[in-house]
């Protein structure tokens, strides 16, 4: 009896000491806490910031790509002036959206965290999605 409170007590113990350092992280990055991720807003900042940039860099030789909006680890959201209409939009569209997945894949972006996470959206000179 009395070896398996004390095997209990060093359990919880041990429970309460990972959850104590997983909540506790002193680099400030990603945490967990109550099952849910916690990330460091300048970490997430940072991550989109470089997100963005990469994709604009990547998508300069398209001219209809205008404005590039990002949602941490949820979505990469492009902008275009393309028709909806145009014979050529379903073309451009996956062109665009393959080379968004070619950025995202690269060893530049490697270290990024769920980088697979994000869905990528393609939209028309009136909003609307292409893909």
């Amino acid at each position: 009896m009395k070896k398996s409170v004390i095997g209990i007590f060093i359990m919880v113990c041990i429970a309460v000491g990972g959850i104590l350092l997983l909540t506790n992280n002193s680099d400030g990055q990603v945490t967990f806490a109550e099952n849910q991720l916690v990330v460091d807003p300048q970490t997430a900042n940072k991550e989109l910031s470089i997100l963005t940039m990469s994709v604009m860099e990547g998508l300069k030789d398209y001219e209809v790509v205008g404005d590039i909006q990002s949602e941490y680890q949820k979505s990469i959201t492009i902008q275009t002036s393309i028709n909806s209409t145009d014979e050529n939009a379903k073309n451009l569209t996956k062109e665009i959206e393959d080379r968004v997945n070619e950025i995202m894949k690269s060893e530049e972006l490697n270290w990024l965290s769920i980088i697979e996470s994000y869905e990528i959206y393609v939209r028309d000179k009136d909003g609307e999605n292409l893909n």
